[in-house]
């Protein structure tokens, strides 16, 4: 099951590849970089198209891990899909903060170690290096992509929250489920900022645990 997973995942990583290079090209995504209430309440179709796509991932892994629950002994893999699912599918139904949710799909890329983990696991392999070695990788592309973007999407939220409330005043003049969407949807963002930090912290330590099993132990003399 979980190799039949794991192979499920590497199509979603490519389709989130392909996502990625597709809004590089849409000139929405970098009107939503300096147009704030673009980025709070508007979308695209690319966006839209690539949201759906993927949110069927999401709810087909979902329905995995509540099949699966007592094998794969993660809740907060369930939480944190259903803080996904909910947020990819009122963003595109709603129209709001699908820039915010788009960027995400960089995340991904941090999955595809996360998976060779598995795979190595599988193999009998988790005591060579090759083993530690894609620990060190998961490591480094999980801060990257999953701690660096998370961090600067949730700046970006907040300064918009600033301006377009208390600066400019915009958000006050949005119609009320506007309001309520936008702030619904950044909080969602906040948890899946929380459980990204857990499970950083979590493989710092995998790491540390794994090279301290990689060195050389000094002989006692």
């Amino acid at each position: 099951l979980d190799l039949a997973t794991r192979a499920v995942s590497f199509v979603n990583i490519g389709v989130c590849m392909v996502a990625c290079a597709q809004l590089a090209l849409d000139p929405h995504s970098y009107e939503a970089v300096v147009d704030l209430e673009q980025a709070a309440f508007n979308s695209s179709p690319t966006r839209d198209f690539f949201l759906l796509v993927v949110s069927g991932y999401m709810i087909y892994d979902a329905v995995v891990l509540v099949a699966y629950a007592r094998l794969i002994g993660d809740p907060l893999m369930l939480v944190h899909h259903a803080v996904v699912v909910i947020g990819l599918q009122v963003g595109v139904r709603f129209q709001a903060a699908t820039f915010y949710i788009s960027v995400l799909f960089v995340n991904e890329f941090s999955t595809i170690f996360l998976n060779i983990r598995y795979i190595l696991l599988y193999a009998g392999r988790s005591h060579e290096a090759v083993y530690v070695t894609n620990g060190l990788a998961l490591l480094v592309s999980f801060f990257l992509c999953r701690m660096c973007m998370i961090t600067a999407l949730v700046v970006h939220a907040a300064y918009a929250w600033w301006v377009l409330a208390f600066v400019r005043g915009l958000y006050w003049t949005r119609p009320v489920s506007d309001r309520f969407l936008f702030g619904g949807l950044t909080l969602l963002l906040v948890v899946h900022y929380v459980l990204n930090i857990f499970w950083f912290l979590k493989i710092v330590e995998h790491a540390r645990r794994g090279l301290r099993r990689s060195m050389p132990k000094e002989k006692v003399r």
